[in-house]
């Protein structure tokens, strides 16, 4: 009877020893994970990690960290559909610097000085710049470091490009001149009137077009009754019998502009 218990406590000494080490192995080899990662991000490679097509000059010194690149259809909200019209390229960069933000910030204002500035934002851990040029958007946004988690500043670049269709894609009645390089995405029958419904994209910026269209518009005889600058809108413009009204939008700010041209008799 002495002889079985000895084994019994001999069985679980041993078991429990087994169970100690797979434990503290496991412990160890977890923590060893943690602390590599948390070395990984705290420190700044003194190489790219990555490499692909950069559409905007990188700051000077920094390293490529991460790179993603995408082909997508654009989504044009129209009053009673939405059009997927091929195509717009997505381009998603973060870099690494030991410089500051300013210094940083600093470049980019230079670098998007002919770019229109959307919105430049101080967000507390990080400042943003939106910018838009022809059919092109950007976004910059400055993380500031972070220690001990990171000991430098990362930049994270949006750069999109639309790309407008080479060609209109369907023919329609056009009342007045088209504004230069727009296309046609859609046109539709207006049964009121008997006329078409222009509706166009065009890669510029809203005030520029709205102005346009408002010199055309007298240059041609016709007479604006009513306009809303502010909205870019055309409410009310009349040349013999016919009246017209042309809206001036943009359903997102990385999307290109879209002319509606409405025939009202």
């Amino acid at each position: 009877m002495k002889k079985h218990t000895i084994i019994v406590l001999l069985l679980i000494l041993f078991l429990a020893i087994v169970l100690y080490f797979i434990f503290y192995n496991n412990t160890n080899t977890l923590s060893a994970s943690n602390q590599s990662n948390i070395s990984e991000n705290s420190s700044l490679p003194n190489h790219d990690l990555v490499n692909g097509e950069e559409p905007l000059e990188r700051f000077p010194g920094s390293i490529m960290l991460e790179y993603h690149k995408q082909i997508q259809n654009m989504d044009i909200s129209l009053p009673e559909e939405t059009l997927q019209i091929p195509k717009r390229n997505i381009i998603i960069i973060d870099y690494g610097t030991t410089k500051d933000t300013q210094t940083i910030l600093k470049f980019y204002q230079g670098l998007l000085s002919k770019w229109n500035i959307l919105n430049s934002d101080d967000l507390g851990s990080s400042i943003i710049i939106d910018a838009r040029k022809d059919c092109d958007y950007i976004s910059v946004q400055i993380f500031k470091s972070n220690p001990p988690t990171t000991n430098y500043s990362r930049i994270h670049l949006e750069y999109i490009n639309n790309v407008l269709p080479s060609q209109d894609l369907e023919s329609g009645n056009e009342i007045i001149q088209r504004y230069p390089g727009s296309i046609i995405v859609k046109a539709q029958r207006d049964p009121d009137t008997g006329k078409d419904i222009i509706y166009y994209m065009a890669c510029d910026e809203e005030d520029k077009v709205f102005n346009w269209y408002v010199r055309i518009l007298q240059d041609s005889g016709w007479s604006i009754i009513s306009m809303d600058s502010g909205e870019y809108m055309i409410d009310e413009a009349r040349k013999d019998n016919q009246i017209i009204s042309i809206d001036i939008e943009r359903t997102a700010k990385d999307l290109p502009l879209q002319i509606y041209v409405y025939p009202m008799s």
